[in-house]
């Protein structure tokens, strides 16, 4: 389904959206008891969250058509306007895909069910295809692939590139004081000790603790995928 102008979603109990996939130019948000998708999502210019949680269930949101027209989110972002894209499951998550070129920062206004926990972007440099976008969700559990360390996030980000190659970047995860696991000493001294780290197909890339001897991957996480990926 296509509609051209705005749709707005405004009410006073959840209001959900059933499709198969719903293209729309412009969707505004205004219920502060949120919208949930059951349909993939496909804003082409303007998606704007005035009050309340956007939910993707186990579906994608994507902004914009190209690298071009990138579309955008407006609002002034925190834990009562966002995007809920996040997994639920072992094998479902929901997602954001933004369209994204070089030389800006994209902010992926996301959280987990009731918690804000956003991802910001920046491209320095890089070759982008005319489709380059940028997939993300986060998880609000401890990575599968850690292990057992003494310190690290209770919540990793994964975002998955594609149409993008030799790219440099810089990154940001928010996480919450919660999700600070430690068994001893202060979250002060536990953050101390936490650093981003990148998983990918080829394992861990640490970003900048290599030479830490402390290093055992308690850290802060942002899992990225596919043949895409860029570098770091």
């Amino acid at each position: 389904i296509s509609i051209l102008g705005t749709l707005v979603m405004n009410g006073s109990s959840l209001q959900t959206i059933v499709c198969d996939t719903l293209t729309l130019y412009n969707l505004s948000i205004d219920n502060a008891a949120g919208v949930r998708s059951e349909s993939n999502l496909e804003i082409e210019n303007t998606l704007n969250l005035d009050t309340g949680i956007l939910s993707m269930a186990d579906k994608t949101l994507t902004i914009g058509t190209s690298s071009t027209s990138r579309g955008s989110i407006t609002c002034t972002y925190g834990p009562t306007r966002y995007i809920a894209a996040y997994k639920s499951s072992e094998t479902t998550a929901g997602k954001i895909k933004m369209h994204v070129n070089n030389s800006q920062t994209f902010i992926f206004p996301i959280g987990d069910n009731d918690e804000y926990s956003p991802v910001s972007i920046g491209f320095t440099a890089g070759s982008f295809a005319s489709n380059a976008n940028v997939e993300v969700y986060v998880a609000d559990e401890k990575h599968p692939e850690m292990g057992d360390p003494t310190w690290y996030l209770t919540r990793y980000w994964k975002y998955e590139p594609t149409g993008i190659s030799s790219a440099t970047y810089n990154i940001d995860f928010t996480y919450l004081d919660g999700d600070v696991f430690f068994s001893s000493g202060t979250l002060a001294d536990a953050e101390s000790h936490i650093y981003p780290v990148k998983h990918s197909a080829t394992g861990w890339v640490a970003s900048r603790c290599e030479s830490d001897p402390t290093y055992d991957f308690s850290r802060q996480y942002g899992e990225g995928e596919g043949a895409n990926n860029p570098a770091t």
